[in-house]
């Protein structure tokens, strides 16, 4: 048990502070920043758009659980589906609080830092660029429902006097929507720490390093782990560097690339904002682009 106790508390404690800062930006991002503004300093043309948007996560960096409302809105106030969506994919992985906590947690590995940045933003990038392109074959499949949230941030979501209030009270909107964010995805990390912290100390090292014998099936293995822990992006480096030298490099990728992408609380909430034939679409092409990336890491990396 006091094996256990270890690795839960090193994965934990190691991340808790990107975590922390990475919500403090989300919450002030979300109350300061108007999605009228973000949609102006968009590129009009929509291959542009696509090609861009990925980077604008290192100016104005988003949890997983605060970009997929503002993805709907973006496509509410006529944004593209795939410029949101690229924006949506990307974002959780392409700002600096997941790469700096990814430097540090594979400080003896620096090269999944690039990787991550790559397989990200191709993946993000190619499914704009396909849905897209099938958005022009038939834009009826593309309609969006309107994001309703529950409890508080349901609340701030839909308070019309946020945007009049004076600075102390959006301050405090800020400081709510990131309290939020913390316990709605801080139960996620510390449940997904627990699970990496009982695959690696109770299931048989026999049993993982037989798995990792097998790429494909050690690359779709990490993808669905990633699936069901559903910890936040700016944590999920620390769990999966637990693996390094058990399982092979592009495993561990595509734990990076798909769990911020596609996890159980993501989900959720892309149903919620978008229809269900679009998320079973997305997920599909994730999955297999996130498959396809880790495979050719394992080869190149």
């Amino acid at each position: 048990m006091s094996a256990f106790s270890t690795v839960f508390l090193s994965v934990f404690v190691g991340a808790l502070p990107f975590l922390l800062i990475a919500v403090l930006t989300s919450g002030f991002i979300e109350v300061f920043l108007s999605r009228e503004t973000l949609a102006k300093i968009l590129p009009k043309h929509p291959l542009a758009a696509v090609v861009a948007v990925p980077l604008l996560g290192f100016v104005l960096p988003l949890c997983e659980c605060g970009v997929i409302p503002v993805a709907g809105r973006l496509v509410r106030k006529g944004v593209p589906l795939s410029v949101a969506l690229a924006f949506m994919l990307s974002n959780p992985i392409l700002n600096p609080f997941p790469l700096l906590s990814t430097r540090t947690a594979f400080s003896f590995f620096p090269a999944m830092v690039p990787w991550r940045m790559a397989a990200a933003y191709a993946v993000a990038v190619t499914i704009g660029l396909i849905v897209m392109l099938m958005a022009r074959l038939d834009p009826g499949t593309f309609a969006v429902r309107q994001y309703t949230g529950g409890g508080l941030w349901g609340i701030l979501e839909n308070n019309p006097q946020a945007s009049a209030a004076g600075f102390g009270e959006r301050l405090l909107d800020a400081l709510a929507h990131a309290s939020l964010e913390f316990f709605n995805v801080g139960r996620f990390f510390i449940l997904g720490s627990l699970a990496a912290a009982a695959v690696q100390v109770f299931v048989p090292q026999e049993a993982l390093l037989q798995l990792a014998e097998h790429h494909l099936a050690a690359v779709a293995g990490m993808m669905g782990f990633a699936f069901v822990v559903s910890i936040c992006s700016e944590a999920d480096a620390f769990v999966a560097a637990g693996f390094l030298g058990t399982f092979p490099p592009g495993a561990l990728l595509a734990f990076l690339v798909f769990g911020p992408m596609v996890d159980i609380k993501n989900t959720m909430m892309m149903l919620a904002a978008f229809p269900k034939a679009v998320v079973l679409r997305l997920v599909i092409l994730i999955a297999a682009l996130t498959l396809l990336a880790g495979m050719a890491a394992n080869h190149w990396m």
